[in-house]
């Protein structure tokens, strides 16, 4: 059998699993150097980052794009009432936690009036029961 999916992966043994790879000449090659103890019951992000020779985090190119473009909005200082929206809109709670801080640590920064305007609009949005 053949797969491309971490979740049938996780209900095979390591011992059963034959990992390959595609040579530059376009033809395959077995691969033993797969850094899994274990595929069996294994967390299926480890599976698809490990097993299926992923770079960086599993979601998809545009959800990184929209990631990288907030982290440089913040970043920058440009943060506004739709900022605090996008960050939870965010499903993966740890990169969803780091925008949050890095968020707080730049809202500290600026001009209070700036900081009054945007802790306003957060209460009513917490309020309202937005967020």
């Amino acid at each position: 059998m053949t797969t491309h999916s971490p979740i049938l992966l996780s209900d095979i043994p390591r011992t059963n699993v034959i990992f390959v790879d595609k040579k530059p000449d376009g033809t395959c090659k077995v691969c033993d150097g797969i850094n899994l103890k274990e595929t069996f019951a294994s967390n299926i992000h480890t599976l698809y980052n490990n097993s299926f020779f992923l770079d960086g985090i599993p979601i998809g190119e545009f959800a990184k794009q929209k990631i990288e473009s907030l982290h440089a909005q913040i970043e920058s200082g440009a943060i506004d009432n739709h900022t605090l929206d996008d960050i939870y809109r965010i499903g993966e709670p740890i990169i969803r936690n780091i925008l949050l801080q890095e968020y707080d640590n730049k809202r500290k920064t600026l001009s209070n009036e700036k900081r009054v305007t945007l802790l306003k609009e957060e209460l009513a949005k917490l309020e309202n029961d937005k967020l």
